[in-house]
C-alpha cells in the first residue's frame, strides 16, 4: 500500500493520493467538460480511423484492461471508438463515444444526453506511443468526424485523481461547465450537480493551445 501510495504521489500529486482515498469511502466527483464542434479543424491524419468489428482483437492488444468481448459488447451497444494505428497491425491510441445516455463507471452513474450531443470517454495511449501527442491528434480527428455526422457538442470528464488527462483537453479547448457526483455512507448516497465555468484550482497549470484556423 504504501508503494502504491508513493507511486500515486510521483505521477499525479498528492491531492490525488486524497481524491483516491475519499473516492474510496464517502465522495467521488468528476468535473464535467464541453466543447462545441462546429468549427472543428479538418482532421488530415489518416492514421485515424473508426474501430471495426475485426479489429476488436487488436484494440484488446492495446489496452491491457480492455478485453475482447468488452470492446464487442460495447460496439454492439451502439458506443464506437476511434483509434489512431501506429502501423497495419499496432494501434497506438484510442477514445470511445457514446451517444443517448453515458456510463459513467467512477460514479456508477447514467448522464443522459440530447440529441446532437456526444460523450467522450476512456481515452488510452499504450506506454510506447505516449509522449507524442497522440491523444490531442485523436480528440480532435474525434471531433472532426463527429461533426461531420451533424453532432454539435462534445462532453466528457475528469476524474479528480488523473491530472494527466488536463494536457489534451487544453489543446482541445475544453470548457468546464459543472460538477457531477455523490456523497454516501454505507448503502445511503446523495447525488448533487454544480455548475462552474473553472478548471479547479489544483489542476496543473494550462497549456496556451495553438490557434484554431478560421
Amino acid at each position: 500500500m504504501i508503494r502504491r501510495a508513493v507511486a500515486i504521489v510521483r505521477e499525479d500529486g498528492v491531492m490525488a493520493l486524497g481524491f483516491r482515498i475519499l473516492g474510496a469511502t464517502v465522495y467521488r466527483r468528476v468535473l464535467l467538460l464541453g466543447t462545441e464542434v462546429t468549427r472543428v479543424p479538418r482532421a488530415a491524419d489518416a492514421r485515424c480511423r473508426w474501430l471495426e468489428p475485426e479489429d476488436a482483437a487488436a484494440y484488446g492488444r492495446c489496452h491491457p484492461t480492455l478485453p475482447e468481448d468488452e470492446i464487442r459488447r460495447r460496439m454492439a451497444d451502439g458506443q464506437r471508438c476511434l483509434v489512431l494505428w501506429a502501423s497495419d497491425r499496432e494501434i497506438a491510441s484510442g477514445m470511445w463515444v457514446a451517444f443517448g445516455r453515458a456510463r459513467i463507471d467512477y460514479l456508477a452513474m447514467d448522464l443522459p444526453l440530447a440529441a446532437g450531443e456526444a460523450y467522450l470517454f476512456q481515452s488510452y495511449t499504450t506506454p510506447a506511443h505516449r509522449g507524442r501527442g497522440y491523444s490531442t491528434t485523436l480528440l480532435l480527428a474525434l471531433r472532426h468526424a463527429l461533426q461531420q455526422e451533424g453532432y454539435t457538442y462534445t462532453i466528457g470528464c475528469i476524474q479528480p485523481d488523473r491530472a494527466i488527462a488536463y494536457a489534451p483537453l487544453y489543446r482541445g479547448r475544453a470548457i468546464p461547465v459543472g460538477y457531477l457526483g455523490w456523497v454516501g455512507i454505507g448503502p445511503w448516497r446523495r447525488t448533487f450537480r454544480r455548475v462552474t465555468d473553472r478548471y479547479p484550482w489544483y489542476a496543473p497549470p494550462r497549456i496556451r493551445p495553438a490557434p484554431v484556423p478560421a
